[in-house]
C-alpha cells in the first residue's frame, strides 16, 4: 500500500511491494474514483508546485551540459517529499516530475555531453554519479518494459536523509532478474492502455493543464506504450 511517505515497509519488502505494483499494473479507473481515492487525503484542492515550470522550461536550455546541470538540481529539489507539511497534491507533483527527470537525465548523460558532465559536476571522483546513473537506467528499463505508471514508484529511486540512493544490495539483481524473466512475454493487451489512462487520471486530478501537457509529452517522446 502506498502512502504519501512511500510504502508502509522497509527494506526487502518495501523493494518487493514496489516491484509487484509494477508487475501487476492498474485496472482501468474512472476519473471519478481516483477523485474519490485522493481528495480526503489532502487539506488543499490543489496541486501547486515550484518545480513543474523548472521542468517544463528545461528543454528551453540549448546548452546541454547546462541542461543537465539544470535538471540534476531540480532532481535533488524534488527527492524531498516528507516534509509533514506537504499535501498528497504536491508530494504526487514533485514525485512524478523526478521520476520523469531522472529518465530525461540519463537519455541525455548516454547520448549527449557524457565527459564533460562528469568533469564538470564531480572532477575525477566518477563512483557516485556512475552508481546514481545505474538506478536510473534500471529504473528507465521498467518505464519501457512496464510502461506508465511506473513513474508512480516512490521507492525505486528515493534517497536516504544524506542524499544517497537508498536500497538493499538485492535491488539490482532483483530489477535484472524480473526484466529477464519479462523479455519476449507478451502482456495483456489493456495492460499498457489501462496503466496510461490510470497515470493520465491522476495527473489530471493533481491539477493544471500544464503539468498534464508535460506528462503526455514525456510519454509520447518516450514512446510509452
Amino acid at each position: 500500500m502506498m502512502s504519501h511517505r512511500g510504502y508502509n515497509s522497509t527494506g526487502l519488502k518495501r523493494e518487493a511491494e514496489a516491484i509487484r505494483r509494477i508487475v501487476v499494473g492498474y485496472v482501468k479507473v474512472l476519473d471519478g474514483d481516483i477523485a474519490t481515492a485522493f481528495l480526503p487525503l489532502s487539506q488543499l484542492p490543489s496541486s501547486s508546485s515550484s518545480c513543474v515550470d523548472t521542468a517544463i522550461n528545461l528543454h528551453q536550455i540549448a546548452d546541454a551540459c547546462d541542461r543537465m546541470i539544470q535538471r540534476e538540481r531540480l532532481l535533488f529539489r524534488t527527492v524531498k517529499r516528507d516534509d509533514p507539511g506537504t499535501t498528497i497534491f504536491t508530494w504526487l507533483t514533485n514525485l512524478l516530475i523526478h521520476n520523469i527527470e531522472a529518465i530525461e537525465m540519463v537519455n541525455e548523460y548516454d547520448l549527449e555531453v557524457k565527459q564533460k558532465f562528469r568533469e564538470t559536476t564531480m572532477g575525477e571522483d566518477f563512483g557516485y554519479l556512475d552508481y546514481i546513473m545505474g538506478r536510473r537506467r534500471h529504473f528507465r528499463s521498467l518505464y519501457q518494459e512496464f510502461g506508465a505508471t511506473v513513474l508512480l514508484d516512490p521507492v525505486l529511486l528515493s534517497y536516504t536523509e544524506r542524499n544517497f540512493p537508498r536500497g538493499t544490495k538485492w535491488l539490482h539483481g532483483t530489477i535484472e532478474s524480473v526484466l529477464q524473466r519479462m523479455k519476449g512475454k507478451k502482456k495483456d493487451q489493456n495492460f499498457y492502455s489501462n496503466n496510461r489512462e490510470f497515470l493520465i487520471g491522476v495527473v489530471r486530478m493533481l491539477g493544471g493543464s500544464n503539468f498534464e501537457t508535460y506528462v503526455e509529452i514525456f510519454l509520447n517522446r518516450s514512446q510509452c506504450r
